[in-house]
């Protein structure tokens, strides 16, 4: 729970950095006290935080059996300004469930999009099908099935690909980091394909 490195750094000399420890973020209130707080924020039915203030012995845990939404943040934080200042300083229900409305939506840059109404066409299927590697993500197979091609990486990972145009084709993830109504990229490059759900931190590039 002591910093490790930085997570945002100050945006004008007279403003706080942003800190990262091993799993929590370590920064420092208005007060000048040390916080240590994580929010579980989990989409599919988890709001928790736990925000702490070591030197004054306090800290507060607010569990919700509800996807992440900001309300739990929102407490915990009204919480701690009271504890410190008597009263809340600004309205933190307001500003949490903002940010998490904007966290909140589908991912991929074609969500919205309509397929084109005159694609390109895919190469034979089976040129695309093969085991691609990746060294963060592991292997990646496409097989075969049927009339289509199908996407499996992981224990869990299984999802048909529909094509969208020439050498690109789309699957549609859905999990704690992908909504519902989140669509991908598959993108075929010779023996390179581009996953863009993984590739958020540019390492989604798998090689056959």
């Amino acid at each position: 729970m002591t910093t490790q490195s930085v997570s945002s750094r100050a945006s004008s000399i007279g403003s706080r950095s942003g800190y990262y420890g091993y799993g929590f973020n370590v920064g420092t209130t208005a007060g000048g006290m040390v916080d240590v707080n994580h929010s579980g924020a989990f989409a599919l039915g988890t709001g928790t935080v736990v925000k702490m203030l070591p030197e004054a012995g306090l800290g507060i845990i607010v569990l919700a059996n509800a996807s992440a939404n900001g309300v739990v943040e929102g407490i915990a934080a009204r919480f701690m300004d009271i504890a410190q200042f008597g009263s809340e300083r600004r309205d933190w229900l307001d500003l949490f469930t903002g940010v998490f409305a904007q966290m909140n939506v589908p991912s991929g840059e074609l969500v919205g999009e309509d397929p084109p109404t005159a694609p390109a066409a895919a190469r034979p299927l089976a040129e695309y099908a093969g085991e691609y590697a990746n060294d963060y993500f592991g292997p990646a197979t496409v097989a075969v099935a049927g009339d289509a091609l199908e996407l499996r990486l992981g224990p869990t990972g299984e999802w048909p690909l529909e094509h969208w145009d020439g050498d690109v084709f789309v699957f549609r993830p859905e999990s704690e980091n992908a909504l519902p109504g989140s669509i991908s990229r598959a993108t075929f490059d010779g023996d390179s394909l581009v996953l863009e759900y993984f590739d958020k931190e540019g390492l989604g590039s798998f090689s056959r």
